[in-house]
């Protein structure tokens, strides 16, 4: 058991990056269980709130891309860094679809830099000022309306490059983790969507 545990820890954990191909892609993050005891458990022998690991995941629809586990950093920037190492790895990013949280000037400009189109929701209260990408985006969607525009930009495949991954390993390895040490957990985690991502493209026969 001790030379299996050993060579758990020594696993390479990265994901591949498809090349030669266009890559749709979301990023998006899902909370999962630090402790294993349930509501009653918790509230009849007074142990602590239960804590949730933050797990941001940017994926296609058919795989994983990258993850990272409880950063305080923002999601978009968190994106950003995927897509910055999907990129130097000779992954083509071809389009971006995200939630309302990464309607930033500085995400749209990024975008623009890299030439990766966007399908990402406008606040309602949205300006079009400091960014000229940003400010296309804007008024489309203005013009549009919700959803005219998310028809147009195809924003429901969304969910399925993060919700449905997310779904997928909680049905499969549970939403909680075993671990006590918190650089245990993020290990258990990444291991768990490691596997899951592993065996979703095992290519069978």
């Amino acid at each position: 058991m001790t030379m299996l545990h050993r060579r758990i820890l020594k696993m390479d954990l990265t994901f591949p990056i498809p090349k030669g191909i266009d890559l749709h892609e979301g990023t998006d993050g899902s909370g999962f269980k630090m402790r294993n005891s349930g509501e009653y458990f918790q509230s009849t022998y007074g142990r602590e709130r239960r804590k949730y690991a933050k797990v941001i995941i940017t994926a296609t629809k058919e795989e994983i891309l990258d993850v990272v586990i409880n950063e305080k950093t923002s999601e978009p920037k968190i994106a950003e860094k995927h897509l910055k190492n999907i990129i130097n790895k000779g992954g083509l990013i071809a389009k971006s679809y995200n939630d309302g949280a990464f309607d930033s000037r500085h995400f749209f400009n990024f975008l623009e830099k890299h030439n990766i189109e966007s399908a990402i929701k406008i606040r309602h209260n949205a300006n079009s000022k400091g960014s000229q990408r940003r400010k296309i985006e804007v008024l489309e969607f203005k013009k549009l309306g919700y959803k005219q525009w998310a028809n147009k930009k195809g924003y429901g495949n969304r969910w399925a490059m993060t919700e449905s991954h997310f779904s997928a390993i909680k049905r499969c390895y549970g939403d909680s983790a075993r671990a006590k040490k918190i650089q245990n957990v993020i290990l258990e985690l990444k291991r768990k969507i490691w596997i899951y991502n592993k065996i979703r493209n095992y290519p069978y026969l």
